[in-house]
C-alpha cells in the first residue's frame, strides 16, 4: 500500500499500481490523495495529477481504476467536492471476506 500523495502547487504526477494475486491472496489497498498542501493554500493547484490501479488474478482482469485531474478540478460535483481528501479502497480475496463484508454492513 502507497503512503497517501501530497501533490504541491504547479506539479505533473503520475503513478501506475498493477496488482497480479496469487490463487490464494487477499488484497487490501488503500489510494489515498490529498488535495495538495491544505496548510500552503495550495489546494487544487497541481497542473496534472493521474492515477492508474489495475488488479489481475489468474483469471484476468479484475479492476481497472483511473483518474486524470487537471488544475482546479475535483473540487465540484462528482470530484471530492471541496473535501481534502480522497482515495480508492480495494478489497479481493476468492473467499473469506464474510466478517469484512458483515462489518462493511453494519458501519
Amino acid at each position: 500500500m502507497p503512503d497517501h500523495t501530497i501533490p504541491y502547487a504547479d506539479s505533473d504526477f503520475r503513478q501506475t499500481i498493477d496488482v497480479e494475486l496469487a490463487e490464494d491472496a487477499v488484497l487490501i489497498l488503500l489510494d489515498a490523495f490529498a488535495a495538495g498542501r491544505i496548510a500552503r493554500g495550495e489546494a487544487w493547484a497541481f497542473r496534472r495529477l493521474e492515477s492508474a490501479l489495475t488488479v489481475r488474478d489468474r483469471r484476468g482482469l479484475v479492476l481497472h481504476d483511473r483518474f486524470v485531474l487537471g488544475a482546479g478540478q475535483g473540487t465540484g460535483l462528482g470530484g471530492a467536492e471541496c473535501h481534502p481528501y480522497f482515495a480508492t479502497l480495494v478489497v479481493a480475496a476468492e473467499r473469506g471476506l464474510d466478517d469484512f463484508a458483515r462489518a462493511a454492513a453494519a458501519a
